[in-house]
């Protein structure tokens, strides 16, 4: 702690340094798509609205919490958002380089990868994300799991951190939160049983009753149901797993099954060098001094050693795995990449390497840096938009108040509406009407109307958000129903001719037989359809309970 206080304007500079960088990226950008699931979860709390039971909350649930407590303090706007994210930036830079000094790191090293996690820790999303928000918590995790090892006298202490860090990245993102925490697991197991202190694993495992003791009694408190839960977060996940991994198709036998997930990784890999050909120099890049802390250590054999560059590789993989498994933009778990750079050099640093060439090393991570903001992982590349189009952008704050300080522009594979007139004309219709809207969008707009949302999807993603079928399905169609009856909604605004996650309003049969289409106007791109409110009471319920 001495050394810590001893360069606070180390610690003030690499803070400055992420904040400045997420605020400006995070405010150059787009009508919110699929960036909107944070704005639109803490804006239905800061409505009285309960995860879970009032709307379907697949994952999010604790940047959801905190961007509603931050909507609470400043009042609900764009740059209040951004600054969400900002301060965990700020926060993991600075946990990447106490970690680099508690490794042995001269200060300007760890400065030096400070400054790395503080460009391409947030930065390259901009605003909050679930994604980003799981590889921060599960980096600061494995952080804890280590300097538990290497630090005997306080591991019982730093491992206590590793439930409740596990437990906040999962209801933050189940990947890569699950690769991370199997592996702190296995390495908690393996250390304890190597140096024979099992005794170091009971305050991690109290700590961890304790904490779902908490979520249990805050669960009950706000009537949150296993069942619900389950449907939501794991159910929905797995099956998301399954159908990605290519387990949903039938084998017969587990050999067969193994082989075909074998070919789906293969495809996806290919799929994702395809995609993002930038990130084939960033994979290797990046891969390098990985791969030589790890053959350093193993010729050395030193334990220290050896231990940094597991844990450097743990991070480096959980990483490609990630962005392997799932269809966003590698960008989001940036953060673990971050991580493995300095674990890297601790690990050149404890084989006695020269000095000179682990400052050599040191230049790739800040190639990988480059790369990133010249092109890869550029903010807006993140999800798709062409950055050459950032010149048409438009200044939001002539749609809302709350959008001020946004660049506008929507991306060119957007289905919904272009011109940010539109978008403000909608706003002014719907401030009009005395009653919300049912909104089939995923943006926004329930939050920029100022009206509490009538719909238990908190965006629209086929078995993400709201389920394919079977009970879960008739039990959100059950709430969907009941909410507009509760709202006396008589209105549906379709926003283009299906949503930016590909739903269509006629994926519910039931509310599309109660639209009175041939009376419907439109506003641009946007559709407003009359609902006949009489036609969903005289529905009835699915489930029967």
């Amino acid at each position: 702690m001495t050394r810590v206080l001893a360069h606070p304007f180390a610690y003030a500079a690499v803070c400055v340094l992420a904040v400045l960088l997420n605020q400006y990226f995070g405010c150059i950008g787009y009508m919110p798509l699929d960036q909107s699931i944070i704005f639109n979860g803490a804006w239905r709390i800061l409505n009285g609205q309960v995860p879970y039971v009032d709307f379907w909350t697949p994952f999010g649930l604790v940047p959801m919490l905190l961007q509603a407590a931050i909507f609470r303090a400043g009042g609900v706007t764009w740059t209040g958002y951004v600054l969400h994210a900002s301060v965990l930036s700020a926060f993991f830079a600075c946990c990447v380089l106490f970690a680099g000094t508690r490794l042995r790191l001269r200060l300007p090293v760890a400065v030096l990868y400070a400054a790395v996690a503080a460009v391409i820790g947030y930065p390259p999303v901009g605003t909050p994300y679930v994604d980003t928000h799981a590889a921060i918590l599960s980096a600061i995790m494995i952080l804890a799991v280590l300097l538990g090892i290497f630090e005997p006298g306080r591991r019982r202490l730093w491992w206590a951190f590793v439930p409740p860090l596990a437990i906040l990245a999962f209801l933050s993102k189940q990947t890569p939160s699950l690769y991370a925490v199997l592996f702190c697991g296995v390495a908690m197991v393996t250390v304890a049983w190597l140096q024979r202190r099992a005794m170091d694993l009971l305050y991690p495992a109290l700590s961890a009753v304790v904490c779902l003791l908490v979520i249990l009694w805050v669960f009950h408190g706000f009537g949150v149901s296993w069942e619900m839960f389950r449907m939501q977060t794991l159910d929905s996940a797995r099956a998301i797993a399954e159908d990605r991994l290519g387990l949903s198709k039938s084998h017969d036998n587990a050999l067969l099954a193994f082989a075909g997930v074998l070919r789906e990784l293969a495809s996806r890999s290919k799929g994702l060098l395809r995609e993002s050909i930038h990130a084939v120099p960033v994979f290797l890049v990046s891969g390098v001094p990985v791969l030589i802390a790890a053959i350093a250590a193993f010729r050395a054999r030193i334990f220290d050693a050896i231990v940094l560059s597991a844990f450097a590789a743990a991070a480096f993989l959980t990483f490609v795995a990630f962005s392997d498994l799932t269809y966003n933009q590698p960008a989001t778990a940036l953060p673990l990449l971050a991580l493995a750079f300095p674990l890297a050099h601790g690990a050149f640093i404890e084989c006695g390497l020269d000095r000179r060439l682990s400052n050599a090393l040191s230049a790739l991570p800040v190639a990988v840096a480059i790369l990133m903001q010249i092109g890869w992982t550029d903010t807006r590349y993140a999800n798709d938009l062409d950055p050459s189009t950032l010149a048409q952008a438009t200044d939001a704050v002539e749609i809302s108040p709350r959008l001020a300080h946004l660049q506008w522009i929507t991306p060119p594979n957007h289905p919904g509406e272009r011109d940010p007139g539109n978008y403000r004309r909608l706003i002014l219709e719907l401030a009009k009407h005395s009653r919300p809207a049912v909104i089939f969008s995923d943006g926004i707009i329930d939050a920029l109307v100022d009206r509490n949302p009538v719909t238990p999807a908190l965006f629209w993603h086929r078995q993400l958000a709201y389920p394919a079928d079977g009970r879960p399905r008739a039990l959100f169609d059950d709430q969907f129903r009941r909410r507009i009856i509760e709202a006396g909604s008589d209105l549906l605004v379709a926003d283009g001719a299906h949503t930016f996650m590909a739903t269509r309003y006629t994926d519910f049969p039931w509310l599309a037989g109660c639209l009175q289409v041939d009376r419907s106007q439109a506003i641009g791109k946007f559709s407003l359809i009359p609902l006949d409110l009489a036609c969903v009471k005289s529905l009835p319920r699915v489930t029967g309970n």
